[in-house]
């Protein structure tokens, strides 16, 4: 298991408030893997500038095979915030 912020901040909130409490939106955003913004090479773009069209590829391709709510137990902090930057920003906001 993981000794991230990210994964702390997810299972302090399902302790506090149940897992099925997730904001809408951020449960829909593990689930809506077709939604355009789910790969949007813009995003990436803004997020990761200096990366190369490969390196979207391989991320667009991870984000699209694997999901969050799993990553989430076993990658880094940095592998987290790299391949759900979004989520990320989510659970550092006030500590969701």
């Amino acid at each position: 298991m993981s000794d991230s912020k990210y994964l702390d901040a997810y299972l302090k909130f399902n302790e506090e408030h149940g897992q099925s409490q997730w904001p809408s939106k951020l449960r829909m955003m593990g689930v809506e893997k077709y939604d355009p913004m789910y790969i949007s090479s813009h995003l990436f773009v803004i997020y990761f500038p200096e990366k190369t069209h490969e390196d979207y590829i391989a991320w667009r391709h991870h984000r699209l095979q694997n999901g969050w709510q799993d990553d989430i137990y076993w990658m880094s902090e940095a592998e987290f915030k790299y391949h759900w930057p979004l989520l990320a920003g989510l659970l550092d906001w006030k500590g969701i």
